[in-house]
C-alpha cells in the first residue's frame, strides 16, 4: 500500500469504530462547489444514493446536469465520498477549467444554505486577490454561512511562499486548509503559515481519487483513478473529517453539543485538538507551523484514547 492508502485506511478504521453502520436520521449534509462530477464513474455510481442534489450554475438550460469536463470536481467528489461515506452530498457546478464569477459562486452558496440546508461547504478554488468584480457578493454570502452555522472550508493556495492564502480561504468566515504529506510534513506549495493563527492542514500529496471516465485511457487505467497533490485535495478531506466529527457528536454527545459544533470557532478548536498529540494542551507545538489533522487509533491520537476521554475533551471545547 502507498503511504496515502495507509493513511486513508487508518482514518477509515477510526470512522468504522465510532460511526454506526446505520447512522442517525440526522445525516451530515455537504455541498461541493467545483467543476461538476462524472456520475457514471464506477466509484461514484456505486454511491450515487449519497448524492441528493445537483445544480449547474453555468448553464441555465441544463440546471441539473453537472458534466465534468476538467476532472477536478470528480476527483474532489470521490474524496468526500471516501471520507464522509454516510453524508448527503450536494454538487454545485461553478467551474469548468476556472471558477465562475464570484457573484455566481455567491448564488451557489446561498442556494446551499437556504435550499439544500447543508452543514458544510467545500470549495477547492481560490482567487489571488479580492479586488475583482462582485467579490463583495461572495463575501456577503460567506458571512451569511458563518452566521447560520454552515462550516465553509476552502483551499489555502498552491503558490508556496510567493503569495499568502488565496481568497476566500483568507476570509475570517472560512476555514483555510493547507496540505501535508501522509506523515504530516508540510507541502512546499503551501502558503507560509500565518503566525498566531491555527494553520489547519491534512494530507494533500499523492492523493488518489476518481477521474472522469471520458478523460481516462481505460486500457492503461481501467479503474479511472488519478493521483494529485494540492490544497484543493486536502480541502475535501478536511471537510470529510469535519463531517465525521459532526456525525460523532450527533451519535455520542448531546443535541446541544452537536449543534454547538457547527460553530466556526468551535469546529476549528476541535480540529486543532485532533491535531495535538499526547494529552494536548500547552506542551504541543504545531509541526512546521501547521496543525496536522490526522485521525488514527494510536495512543497519542485523541481517538486512540478512551471514549470517556474523547467525550469529555470535545465536550469541554463545545461548552466554552
Amino acid at each position: 500500500m502507498t503511504s496515502y492508502a495507509v493513511w486513508r485506511s487508518r482514518y477509515q478504521t477510526v470512522y468504522g469504530k465510532f460511526i454506526p453502520t446505520d447512522p442517525s436520521a440526522n445525516p451530515v449534509k455537504i455541498a461541493i462547489l467545483d467543476s461538476g462530477a462524472d456520475l457514471s464513474h464506477p466509484d461514484i455510481e456505486a454511491r450515487i444514493e449519497n448524492i441528493k442534489g445537483k445544480y449547474n450554475w453555468l448553464n441555465e438550460k441544463r440546471r441539473h446536469a453537472i458534466p465534468d469536463r476538467d476532472g477536478h470536481g470528480t476527483f474532489v467528489t470521490g474524496l468526500v465520498l471516501d471520507y464522509a461515506p454516510d453524508a448527503e452530498l450536494y454538487v454545485a457546478k461553478i467551474a469548468d477549467s476556472a471558477p465562475a464569477d464570484p457573484g455566481v459562486i455567491a448564488q451557489a452558496i446561498r442556494h446551499a444554505i437556504d435550499t439544500w440546508k447543508v452543514d458544510i461547504i467545500s470549495m477547492s478554488f481560490g482567487f489571488p486577490t479580492c479586488a475583482i468584480p462582485s467579490y463583495s457578493d461572495l463575501e456577503t454570502a460567506l458571512m451569511t454561512a458563518y452566521s447560520r452555522g454552515v462550516l465553509v472550508f476552502a483551499a489555502a493556495s498552491n503558490n508556496g511562499g510567493k503569495l499568502g492564502r488565496a481568497f476566500p480561504a483568507r476570509e475570517p468566515t472560512v476555514i483555510a486548509v493547507h496540505s501535508t504529506d501522509a506523515n504530516g510534513n508540510c507541502s512546499d506549495f503551501n502558503p507560509t503559515a500565518v503566525p498566531e493563527d491555527i494553520n489547519l492542514a491534512t494530507v494533500g500529496e499523492a492523493v488518489e481519487s476518481a477521474w472522469p471516465v471520458h478523460l481516462c485511457d481505460e486500457a492503461e487505467n481501467p479503474s479511472c483513478v488519478a493521483h494529485k497533490s494540492g490544497t484543493s485535495f486536502s480541502t475535501p478531506i478536511m471537510a470529510g473529517i469535519a463531517a465525521f466529527l459532526l456525525a460523532y457528536a450527533r451519535t455520542h454527545l448531546s443535541r446541544e453539543q452537536a449543534a454547538a459544533l457547527r460553530s466556526h470557532k468551535r469546529m476549528r478548536a476541535v480540529l486543532r485538538r485532533v491535531a495535538e498529540k499526547g494529552m494536548g494542551g500547552g506542551e504541543y507545538r504545531p509541526r512546521d507551523g501547521y496543525h496536522f489533522v490526522d485521525l488514527s487509533l494510536y495512543a497519542d491520537s485523541l481517538f486512540g484514547k478512551s471514549k470517556d476521554f474523547i467525550d469529555l475533551t470535545i465536550g469541554d471545547i463545545l461548552n466554552r
